[in-house]
């Protein structure tokens, strides 16, 4: 049997834009269905930290591996902000801005793709990829005068009565974060480290399942050129 020319055109084909807008909106369900629930069982740090942004770069590194290209994560990430609009998702309340968080973060993960060892990708995504997110995500709560920011420092406040009981960074840090400065950057960094762990082990989730899908003939009819 001869070898299927895999796809090496450096521009998105039909399938794979549908592929990736289907991807991205299965996420965004998935977000909308679990995410309330979780906070209330959970505590909004548990549910965001540890599972919600793991589960997205789950979701989102099985795609970008399915389809290997440059700018899947921004095209991925920005329909993930597009339809998150009009609901509490990505920042809490709606508005556009979500599109640039979205944009802003596909970007970055997409530069860090450029790393082609499975390992060294994967943890490198786990850390930078987690790192950057809230960063970004904090940064454009911030330029946008939104209150997310000290809201959900003070859940990491033990002086604070909104106290989630979980982690305690006002031993290191001056909580709550107001506005840009060394404890915002602090702050959104130890975030990232600490959503990082979770991540990295949903990356590799999300290669294992990559490596079962890639043998089928699904996935080779979805990789011939048309």
């Amino acid at each position: 049997m001869q070898r299927q020319e895999k796809s090496k055109e450096k521009n998105f084909r039909l399938p794979e834009v549908i592929f990736i807008s289907l991807a991205s909106i299965t996420n965004f369900i998935l977000d909308l269905l679990i995410s309330p629930i979780l906070k209330i069982i959970l505590t909004h740090i548990i549910a965001g930290l540890f599972i919600m942004v793991p589960l997205n770069f789950l979701l989102l590194y099985l795609t970008r591996n399915i389809v290997d290209k440059k700018g899947t994560c921004t095209l991925y990430l920005t329909i993930f902000g597009l339809i998150s609009i009009p609901s509490p998702l990505f920042g809490g309340v709606a508005g556009p801005y979500k599109i640039l968080v979205g944009f802003c973060i596909g970007i970055t993960l997409d530069l860090v793709f450029i790393i082609r060892k499975n390992i060294l990708r994967i943890i490198c995504i786990g850390i930078i990829g987690s790192i950057v997110w809230w960063i970004i995500t904090f940064s454009i709560w911030e330029l946008f005068n939104l209150p997310f920011v000290t809201a959900f420092s003070n859940l990491l406040n033990a002086t604070n009565p909104n106290f989630s009981g979980f982690l305690d960074f006002s031993a290191i840090l001056n909580l709550p974060i107001n506005g840009f400065g060394i404890d915002f950057f602090i702050f959104s960094l130890l975030c990232g480290l600490v959503s990082s762990i979770p991540v990295i082990l949903c990356c590799f989730f999300g290669f294992y399942i990559f490596k079962k899908i890639e043998p089928t003939a699904v996935y080779q009819r979805f990789q011939i050129i048309q």
